[in-house]
């Protein structure tokens, strides 16, 4: 956060302004939104957004997941110095997958990875938290997990599924809507 201080002709004085963290509006967001499908993601179909205050100050920070591409996810947090748009983070991944979780109570954000072999579908995945740490979400390689691949039957068709409840430490998902 930064302070400006400068000098009023019409007030006559001196006068201090303090720039800070602002919760964003729904206007804030749904531009946000309305620029990423435009620009990046090009539907909204999956996107889903939370609003977490997650440096504790009191006001929310904005947490973006979307589509892009056949299978690809992007994430993206945001916060609002007044107007003025803040990214905390801003990564994607090869599955559409991301999640914003909470592991021992800290804000994190969960990217899936696939290795694509020997295809998308029997492809080994890993999960990779970056947990907030007070500034940004950084990497933390000892909470990766690699996914259970599950196949089950059912009306005549197979179908797959990635497990992580045997991932340590445990992830909660962060409540969302849609975009």
């Amino acid at each position: 956060f930064f302070d400006h201080t400068f000098y009023c002709k019409k007030c006559a004085g001196i006068v201090s302004v303090n720039a800070s963290p602002a919760s964003p509006t729904d206007e804030q967001i749904r531009d946000v939104i309305e620029r990423i499908i435009a620009e990046e993601a090009g539907s909204d179909v999956e996107c889903r957004v939370s609003r977490l205050d997650l440096d504790g100050n009191g006001t929310d920070e904005a947490l973006f997941r979307f589509p892009v591409g056949a299978h690809g996810s992007q994430t993206r947090v945001i916060r609002w110095v007044w107007d003025r748009e803040e990214i905390l983070f801003d990564e994607g991944r090869s599955t559409p997958s991301a999640r914003f979780v909470l592991v021992n109570g800290t804000p994190a954000v969960l990217l899936e990875e696939s290795d694509y072999e020997p295809d998308y579908v029997a492809s080994t995945r890993t999960e990779q938290l970056f947990v907030w740490n007070g500034k940004w979400f950084a990497h933390v390689p000892e909470y990766d997990c690699v996914l259970e691949h599950h196949a089950y039957e059912h009306g005549g068709l197979t179908y797959y599924a990635n497990l992580s409840d045997h991932c340590e430490p445990p992830r909660e998902e962060i409540p969302w809507v849609s975009c």
